[in-house]
Formats: C-alpha cells, structure tokens, sequence
C-alpha cells in the first residue's frame, strides 16, 4: 500500500495547509504579533519601575477656600471667610496642598508662628505694656463657669490699678494681689496670666521686692482645623476620588511641619458630628463637658472647592 494511501485525514489536511502560502503567512504574522504584545508588556514594566506614572491631577484652575470658626458644643461661631487661590499653573499635588495650608495658616493665625512678647512696666499706680494688649482683672468671687473680670482694653495706652486694688471683688488678701489675664488682640497666642503684689512702695510683680518691669510671652495658639475635600462626581468620580484621598494624605503630611496646626482626624463634619452628638447628653454641664470634648476640638471648618477647566 503506498505513503499516499495510508496517509489518515488529519495528516493531508496539515500537509495542505502548510503548502498554502497564504496559511503559511498568517501564522507567521501571528507568531509576531504575540512575540510584539509580549514585549511591549516588558517595556511597560520596565518604564513604569525606571519613571513611575505621574497621578492624576484635574486640570484646576482656581481653589475656594471657605474658612469659618466653629465650636463643637456651639457650631459655627463667626463669619465664613472666603480665600481663593490661582492654581493654574500648579501641577503637583504637594504644592497645592501647602498653598491651601497657607491661607489656612493666614486666617486662622493672623499673629504670626512665632512667640509673641511684650514689655510691661509698671509706673506709680498705672500699668501700661509697649505693645496693644487687652484683657482684664479677674474679680474672685465669681460663681460663674467663666470668672467675670474687670476690662482693661488697650493697656498701650495704660490702666490705673487704684480701683482694682481697692476693691474686695478683685483684691485676694491671702496673697495681696490682684489676678490680671491678658491677650493679644490680633489673636492666634495664648492667653498669659500675671499676678501684680501690693507691696510697701506701691505695685510690683513681685511679691518680695519691688519689680516694676516684666517681659510677658504669648505661646502661639495650636489651632484644630477640619479640612472638608470635595467628593469625586460624574465621569471623573473614581479619577477624583483618588486625587481626594492623594491630597488629604499631603495635606496631613505637611500640616505637620507647622506646629500650631492640629488637623482633625475626621475628613468630614458629618463624620465628626457622628461622634460628638451621642455623647454631649450623657455629659454633666460644667468643666467635665469642656474636658471630655477636648479631644474632639475643632475651631475652624475649612471647606476646599476646586474650579476646573
């Protein structure tokens, strides 16, 4: 029996398609085209690991900040202010977030992020300071939760500690001195205490000798912020999304460079309010609620709205 004859149906079929040109050519291109796809996914590894693609950033051309005093027990307490910034040349996401932070720092901080002093000299019975400072004398038999005081309103221009000292509300006889807390009027500084002693020449700050001269610092006040982001929207809602959770992360992160800023671990008011509301009732009134809430501080909520091409 001949070659031809024994030969099954399979092996001419095979026989006549590797004879044909044109089946002959199509495997080839085949056989390029996955040897191409192949490669291409190597060099894409290989770029992405040599130079990493950049994350996506929308094309902003200006933010909105809305910067507005906010009490946890009381809500809002003051006026919004509105900062916008030009962003249209900033394509990083690290320059963003510190350009919001310093109009954050700006408003709510409008001292300065450095100590504040000033010089207080006491001449006779006036006291009087060389920079603007207000305050007042806390009178002591006070039984309100916030002890009254006697105002002293720009003490540049000198107060006369006469009244004060006469006086049994604000005089303590167990240390002959009078109780004064001053601020600065610009605010973003702690408030500072001082005692002033009647003493056998007059006033002094000193209870044993006569000290008519006292410089008085003002620590910057550490101020907590909630930063409220926009969420991702329409088409561009996963894109946005992560340029949100990309910028609160860089927020966060260069916050802490600046030491009188505390950022809130909450990303949102809902998201705070969801913690507080429940435990304001079970709360006595009085310095326990001050002292619980402590921890959920927050003294401005800054909302941050992104105009885009």
């Amino acid at each position: 029996m001949s070659k031809n004859k024994s030969e099954t149906l399979y092996e001419k079929t095979m026989r006549q398609l590797k004879n044909n040109p044109i089946v002959v050519g199509i495997l080839v291109l085949g056989a390029i085209a996955v040897g191409l796809s192949q490669g291409l996914d190597i060099f894409n590894k290989v770029k992405e690991t040599v130079s990493p693609t950049k994350p996506y950033i929308p094309q902003i051309t200006e933010v909105q900040l809305t910067i507005q005093p906010y009490d946890v027990v009381t809500g809002y307490t003051g006026s919004p202010t509105i900062r916008p910034l030009n962003m249209e040349n900033t394509a990083e996401i690290d320059a963003i977030a510190k350009s919001i932070l310093e109009q954050i720092s700006e408003v709510t901080q409008p001292g300065s992020e450095s100590e504040f002093s000033a010089s207080l000299e006491i001449k006779g019975n006036v006291l009087s300071s060389d920079k603007s400072l207000e305050g007042g004398v806390i009178v002591m038999n006070s039984v309100a939760q916030v002890p009254a005081r006697v105002n002293i309103l720009d003490l540049v221009k000198g107060a006369d500690l006469t009244s004060v000292f006469s006086d049994s509300a604000t005089f303590n006889q167990q240390c002959s001195c009078i109780h004064v807390e001053l601020h600065v009027p610009t605010g973003g500084f702690q408030d500072a205490t001082l005692e002033i002693y009647q003493v056998q020449n007059g006033y002094s700050f000193d209870p044993a000798s006569s000290s008519t001269r006292k410089t008085l610092d003002f620590p910057v006040v550490t101020v907590s912020i909630l930063i409220e982001t926009p969420k991702g929207e329409g088409s561009d809602a996963a894109n946005l999304s992560i340029f949100e959770a990309r910028l609160n992360n860089s927020l966060r992160k260069n916050a802490s460079d600046i030491t009188s800023l505390q950022l809130s671990p909450y990303q949102s008011l809902s998201d705070l309010r969801a913690v507080i509301d429940p435990l304001i009732p079970s709360i006595a009134p009085g310095g326990g609620k001050g002292n619980v809430l402590e921890q959920y501080r927050v003294d401005f909520i800054i909302t941050v709205n992104f105009i885009m091409k």
